[in-house]
Formats: C-alpha cells, structure tokens, sequence
C-alpha cells in the first residue's frame, strides 16, 4: 500500500536578544509581519523579510504590550511538519556568569502568549508562559519541547501570533541587561513510498526518523544562525 513518511530535513536555529535601555521615549514601530519558509529548491527553512524574526520588540516601555505575527509557508512540492522549541542561550554569549543569571531573570519576567491558525483556520493557543519557554503552573505549555505547529501543503500558510507583554513594575537592575533565547524551527518532509505487509520496507519514520533509504542516519542540520533583534524596553517618560 502507499504511504507518505517524513524525514527530518531541515531547521534553523534564531537567536532573540532582548536589551533594555534606560531612555526616555517610545520607539517607532516597524512593520509587524515576518515569515518562516521552508524551501524545498534549497532544502533549508529561511526568514524574511531579513534576519530579523522579531523586529517588532524593540524599545519597549515597561507595562508595554506588543504584537508580533509570524508567517508559516511551505515552498516545496513535498507536505511539510512543523515544529517550533525554545533553547537557553549558551553561558558562552555572556561576559559574566552574573549577565546570564539576570538575562534568566529577564525572560523568566516577560510574558509570551503565542496563538497558532493553521492552514486549515484553526486557531489554538500553543504557549502562553514566560519568554524564556520555561513551563510554569501558571502558564500553557512549554517551548522547551517541539510544539507540533501544522502540515502543510505546497503553498499552505499558517500564522503565529505572539503577544509580548513586559511588566509594569520592572525593577531598574534590568536596565542595560541583555536577554539571549533561541527559537529552533524544524521541518519534517514528506516522502512518498510504498510498503507491502511483510516485504521488510522501511517503516514510517516520523519525527526522529532517519533521511531515506539512500543511506544517511537522521540528520538534524543547523542551517542558519540568524542574529534577531528582539526587544528594547526603555524606561517611561514621567
């Protein structure tokens, strides 16, 4: 019988940095949408318009609420799996031990609402919780394992709406203070096979299965470290 297996081909790894500056004022907003494609032509997952995923959360105010939307788009003839998780920046992008302690402290003070529409238009929370993905009694899920964000056909569409909220009574020890946290993007893409009962074919690979029958073991394969921007939070004008 014919079945479609999926292979892990590609992700990509984004570093967010969030700054805090101790300036008066509101910054100006950019445009509010980015996108995530997988492109099959080049076997890697890209982010447009530029590097920058989260352009938009820069020179915050503390109480601040700010938007983010996220395209999704498969660009391959092949169906595509997405999958979306959060990583702790390494101790090594920090001067000090005590600038990774508070760039813990900071992301653990922000907070991250993402809400999924899939290519089908339903519409699903997948995180609300810290900036930092940690789960938390309070919180919905965590980032910190892969959240399953959609399948999608050639030229489907999905979207992430993210909603960061910086707290109102943030102390003035994260002034200056840089936040560091990855986002990981991974695609799974379909293969068509066929398998008959008995025959010794290759199973079903799924999430952590292997290329294809050619040959290599799984592969997961860091494309691209993109350096985003990802929040400036700048004190209140009085």
């Amino acid at each position: 019988m014919s079945v479609m297996t999926f292979s892990r081909k590609a992700a990509v790894l984004l570093l967010a940095v969030l700054t805090l500056l101790a300036i008066s004022g509101v910054g100006v907003r950019a445009e509010n949408e980015r996108n995530v494609i997988y492109d099959g032509e080049a076997k890697k997952i890209v982010s447009l318009p530029d590097d920058d995923l989260f352009f938009n959360y820069k020179e915050l105010v503390p109480g601040e609420v700010q938007e983010q939307r996220i395209w999704l788009n498969n660009k391959d003839f092949n169906n595509v799996k997405m999958y979306l998780h959060a990583e702790a920046a390494e101790a090594e992008g920090f001067d000090t031990p005590e600038e990774k302690a508070l760039s813990d402290e900071l992301l653990n003070r922000l907070r991250l609402h993402l809400d999924l529409t899939t290519a089908d238009g339903n519409v699903r929370t997948i995180y609300n919780g810290p900036a930092s993905g940690l789960p938390e009694t309070s919180g919905q899920g965590t980032l910190k394992d892969d959240i399953f964000i959609g399948e999608y056909t050639k030229n489907d569409q999905g979207i992430i709406d993210a909603t960061l909220t910086v707290p109102g009574d943030l102390e003035n020890k994260y002034q200056e203070a840089l936040g560091r946290v990855h986002w990981v993007f991974i695609c799974d893409v379909a293969q068509s096979g066929s398998k008959t009962e008995g025959s010794g074919g290759a199973p079903s690979t799924g999430l952590f299965g292997q290329l294809d029958s050619m040959g290599a073991a799984y592969l997961l394969v860091l494309l691209a470290l993109l350096s985003v921007s990802g929040v400036m939070v700048k004190r209140k004008k009085r």
